[in-house]
C-alpha cells in the first residue's frame, strides 16, 4: 500500500507576502497578469493572481483546477475581487 504524501504547509496555504510589495495597475494591459499566478492547496488545486484592468486597481481572481461543474477540462475562475484577502477568504 502506497505511503501517502506529504504536502509541504506552504503550498496548502497562499499569503500576500508571496507577491511583489506594491503591484500597480497599467490599464493599457487589463486583461494580463499583473505577476505570476501562484498556486495553494492540495495537489495545487487552485491558483490566484493579480490583473491588469481598465480601471485604477488591479483585480485578483483565483482559479480552481478541480472546479465540480466545470465542462471545460481545465481550470476556472471561481472569484474575482479587489482585495487578495478577499479572493482566498475560506480557501486557505
Amino acid at each position: 500500500m502506497a505511503r501517502p504524501r506529504k504536502i509541504h504547509p506552504s503550498l496548502l496555504s497562499v499569503s500576500r507576502s508571496r507577491f511583489p510589495a506594491e503591484i500597480v495597475n497599467d490599464s493599457e494591459k487589463r486583461g494580463q497578469l499583473a505577476a505570476p499566478k501562484v498556486l495553494f492547496g492540495e495537489c495545487s488545486r487552485y491558483a490566484v493572481a493579480p490583473i491588469h484592468t481598465r480601471f485604477s486597481t488591479i483585480v485578483w481572481f483565483v482559479w480552481d483546477a478541480e472546479h465540480e461543474y466545470s465542462s471545460l477540462k481545465a481550470a476556472e475562475i471561481i472569484r474575482q475581487e479587489n482585495s487578495f484577502e478577499e479572493a482566498v477568504v475560506d480557501l486557505n
